[in-house]
C-alpha cells in the first residue's frame, strides 16, 4: 500500500470539508440577526425607536386578542406585550416623541397614544366615517395622519382636536411627512405633492421621473430640510436636494422589489427595506447601493435605526430582526456638554446654549419628567457653531425637564429644574 497516497488523500478529504465548513459558516454568518419572533404570527407594520433601549412595534392580531403592542427597554433583546384595546385592527405607523410618548395611527379612523410608556393606551376617532391610517408625523405639538379616500387630517395641540385637511384629490395617501409645522410631504399611486402652509394648499414637484399604473410610493425620509428621499414599489428610490421641488431617479439599484421603507442617517449612508427579506444600503447617498444578508427572506415593512445607529426591521410573520455595524457608528449621540443652561436651576427664565459639531435640521423640544412634551422650542435648519434659546418658562409649573437637541438624527439630552 502507498501510505503516502493515502495520507495525501486524506489530507485533500480534510481540506474538503474545511472549505465546506467555512462556505456553510458565511452562509449563516448574517447581517441582519433575528432576536425576535412573536407568536401568534402576525404582520408588523411599523417599528421605532425612542433611543438606544426603549422601542415599540406594532400589529394585527385575531382571535380576540388586543395584545398586539410590543415594547423593548433593553434595545430589542427582550419584548412584552402590550393591548392596544382592539383586535383585527391594523395599526399601521408610529410616531415616538420619547420613551413614554407614543402615537399611533390604524384602521377606522382611529388614533392612539400613550403618555405613560404604554401602561395605559388612549384612542380617538379622528375619522367619523372610519378612513384607514397610513401615515402619521408630528413636527412638536403639530401633528398629521393620512390614509386612503385622500383622508388628511391636522392637530396643533398633540392630538387634542383634530381637523380635516382637503387633499389635493381623492386618493390613498400612503405617507405624509413635515419638515416643520407647514412644509410637507405626501405621496401615493405614482404620485408626490408638497404644501407650505399647512396643508391648505398642495403642489405637484416641477419633476418627477415617477413610473406608470399600479405603482406605490411608500415612505419618504429626509436628511436636512433640502435633501431627502422616497422609496416605492419595482425597486424605485428617489431623491431630491431642493426641498422636494425636483426628484431624481436613484438608478443604479439592481432589484425590483417592492420597497416598503427607508431611512437616512447622514447624508452618505441609506438603508431600504422591501419584499424576500430584502435590505439595501447606499453609503454615498444614494448613488451606489449593495444587498446586505438578512436571516429572514419574509416581507419587510419598517426599518429604523437607534441614535447609536444599531438598526432594527419588522416582518410579515412577527420576526425583529437587529444589525449591529461592526466598523461604524454612523449615528452616534451628540456629546454630553453640546447643551448648556444657566442659570440651572432656575426660575422664570433661562437661556439654553448648545454646540452644533456640524450644520444640519436640528429640533430642540422641552420634555417634562416622565417624559410628555412640552414645547417644541425650535425646529428647523442652523449652521455649525454655538447657538442660544432664550426659555420662557413662566407658565411652567416647578419641577424637573429635560431640553432633547435632535441634529440630523443625533442626540442629546440636558436635565433642568425650575424652583421657586
Amino acid at each position: 500500500m502507498n501510505f503516502k497516497n493515502v495520507h495525501l488523500r486524506i489530507s485533500n478529504i480534510h481540506i474538503f470539508f474545511f472549505v465546506i465548513f467555512l462556505l456553510s459558516n458565511s452562509a449563516i454568518a448574517q447581517d441582519w440577526i433575528n432576536v425576535k419572533t412573536f407568536q401568534p404570527g402576525q404582520t408588523l407594520h411599523c417599528i421605532r425607536f425612542a433611543n438606544d433601549s426603549v422601542g415599540y412595534t406594532v400589529s394585527s392580531l385575531y382571535g380576540g386578542s388586543t395584545f398586539n403592542i410590543h415594547k423593548t427597554i433593553d434595545g430589542g433583546d427582550t419584548w412584552t406585550d402590550q393591548s392596544s384595546g382592539y383586535s383585527a385592527t391594523r395599526f399601521k405607523d408610529i410616531f415616538v416623541f420619547s420613551e413614554d410618548t407614543v402615537f399611533m395611527c390604524g384602521n377606522y379612523g382611529l388614533v392612539i397614544h400613550t403618555f405613560d410608556g404604554g401602561e395605559t393606551w388612549l384612542s380617538d376617532t379622528v375619522s367619523p366615517g372610519g378612513d384607514h391610517f397610513f401615515g402619521i408625523c408630528f413636527v412638536g405639538h403639530t401633528g398629521y395622519v393620512s390614509g386612503n379616500s385622500g383622508a388628511i387630517y391636522k392637530t396643533t395641540n398633540l392630538g387634542e382636536s383634530w381637523v380635516q385637511i382637503d387633499p389635493p384629490f381623492i386618493t390613498a395617501i400612503e405617507e405624509i411627512y413635515f419638515l416643520d409645522e407647514n412644509y410637507g410631504f405626501i405621496c401615493g399611486l405614482n404620485f408626490i405633492y408638497f404644501t407650505d402652509d399647512g396643508g391648505n394648499s398642495w403642489k405637484e414637484p416641477l419633476n418627477f421621473p415617477g413610473a406608470t399604473t399600479n405603482w406605490w410610493l411608500r415612505e419618504f425620509r429626509f436628511v436636512d430640510e433640502n435633501t431627502g428621499y422616497v422609496c416605492g414599489d419595482i425597486g424605485q428610490v428617489y431623491k431630491t436636494t431642493d426641498k422636494g421641488i425636483n426628484w431624481e431617479w436613484m438608478e443604479n439599484i439592481t432589484t425590483d422589489v417592492s420597497f416598503q421603507s427607508i431611512i437616512a442617517l447622514d447624508e452618505n449612508n441609506l438603508f431600504a427595506c422591501g419584499y424576500d427579506g430584502t435590505v439595501i444600503r447606499s453609503t454615498d447617498g444614494g448613488l451606489g447601493w449593495h444587498s446586505m444578508t438578512a436571516a429572514s427572506n419574509q416581507n419587510f415593512y419598517s426599518i429604523t435605526f437607534t441614535p447609536s445607529g444599531i438598526g432594527f426591521v419588522c416582518s410579515q410573520i412577527g420576526e425583529v430582526l437587529r444589525y449591529i455595524d461592526p466598523y461604524t457608528s454612523v449615528n452616534s449621540p451628540i456629546a454630553e456638554d453640546t447643551i448648556r443652561v444657566f442659570p440651572n436651576p432656575f426660575q422664570d427664565h433661562t437661556l439654553i446654549n448648545y454646540e452644533l459639531p456640524q450644520g444640519g435640521f436640528i429640533s430642540l423640544v422641552l420634555f417634562d419628567a416622565n417624559g410628555r412634551l412640552v414645547k417644541n422650542l425650535f425646529t428647523g435648519q442652523k449652521q455649525q457653531g454655538t447657538h442660544t434659546f432664550s426659555l420662557d418658562a413662566g407658565d411652567l409649573p416647578q419641577g424637573i425637564y429635560f431640553v432633547k437637541l435632535d441634529l440630523n438624527g443625533r442626540t442629546a439630552v440636558h436635565k433642568i429644574v425650575k424652583g421657586n
